[in-house]
């Protein structure tokens, strides 16, 4: 018997952790499906800096209010067609592809482009940038030079993918103590026995048997035992 029981502990110990392990694995795999799938990005910045033309008194909030649009103007459908025009990519996703910020308290405008090869994403930045340059000539307050060059970037954008696989693969594992937890606490039986039932009440023999009165009908009064002088 001690043996049939402790192999039947051993087999369902056994199923428990087959199902948290299968558990694990099935969250693992949809994580690895979520990284791998997305493709790698690479982003490249250029840097333009403006300053006053030699004619022009202006101080330095001045400078960044007119520098400001700038910022604008590298979103615009005009300057988006044309630079896709110059570098022969699709003016739709260079729209998305395109980001630019003036840093608070500067007057640099920030160019940054991203797309799936380093060279492409290090090309559209410097275009952008040399776009720019060419609208600030005609610009009777700023003038503006491409002062960083974009470059290609040696690592793609965003979190490593090894970082996130890590993560999933702690996830995974958390999920599969779970299941094995939440198996155990399923299969392991209450001890107390199910609410709302009343125990039975001994039957009339038994009692008599152990030497008791015997139940009657309810309301009936059970006669008293005589004793044996």
């Amino acid at each position: 018997m001690v043996r049939r029981a402790r192999r039947g502990a051993t087999a369902l110990l056994a199923r428990r952790a087959v199902a948290g392990v299968l558990v694990a694995l099935a969250v693992m795999a949809g994580v690895a499906q979520q990284v791998l799938g997305q493709p790698e990005e690479y982003t490249s910045t250029a840097v333009v800096s403006f300053a006053p033309r030699a004619d022009r008194q202006l101080g330095a909030d001045t400078l960044e209010v007119l520098s400001a649009k700038y910022v604008a103007y590298i979103s615009a459908p005009a300057t988006l067609r044309r630079t896709a025009a110059e570098t022969g990519t699709d003016a739709g996703a260079l729209q998305d592809a395109v980001s630019a910020v003036i840093p608070p308290a500067t007057a640099n405008l920030s160019v940054s482009a991203t797309a799936a090869d380093p060279a492409e994403a290090a090309r559209l930045a410097n275009a952008l940038g040399a776009a720019v340059v060419r609208q600030s000539a005609v610009d009777v307050n700023l003038r503006a030079d491409l002062v960083a060059p974009a470059v290609e970037p040696a690592f793609p954008s965003g979190t490593p993918p090894r970082l996130l696989l890590a993560a999933g693969a702690v996830v995974a594992v958390a999920a599969g103590a779970l299941a094995v937890l939440l198996l155990g606490r399923l299969a392991t039986p209450s001890r107390s026995g199910p609410r709302g039932l009343v125990a039975p009440r001994p039957r009339a023999r038994e009692r008599s048997r152990r030497g008791g009165p015997a139940a009657g009908p309810p309301g009936e009064v059970a006669p008293p035992r005589r004793s044996v002088r």
